[in-house]
């Protein structure tokens, strides 16, 4: 039987990361995070969370589709896995 975080953890989708720009030339940086099943839920939940500013560019990364050059290991590990 799963216990009960994990079924909470499938249901609420994927984490996923939120990047913006405040305006354009601006660096892209990362605003935050939401938790959505897929893309388009998550794009939208990212521009309901995070509009306390009128943003010129938001995007959304599935943290899974993240790709590291370098990562320090160990830093966010949770229950054995990494983050």
């Amino acid at each position: 039987m799963k216990n009960v975080a994990d079924i909470v953890r499938k249901l609420a989708g994927q984490e996923w990361d939120v990047f913006a720009r405040s305006k354009r030339g601006d660096f892209l940086t990362q605003i935050g995070t939401v938790r959505a099943p897929n893309e388009r839920l998550a794009k939208a939940y990212a521009l309901t969370t995070y509009d306390e500013e009128t943003w010129a560019e938001i995007a959304v990364v599935r943290r899974n589709d993240l790709v590291w050059v370098r990562r320090v290991k160990g830093l966010f590990e949770k229950e054995g896995r990494p983050a």
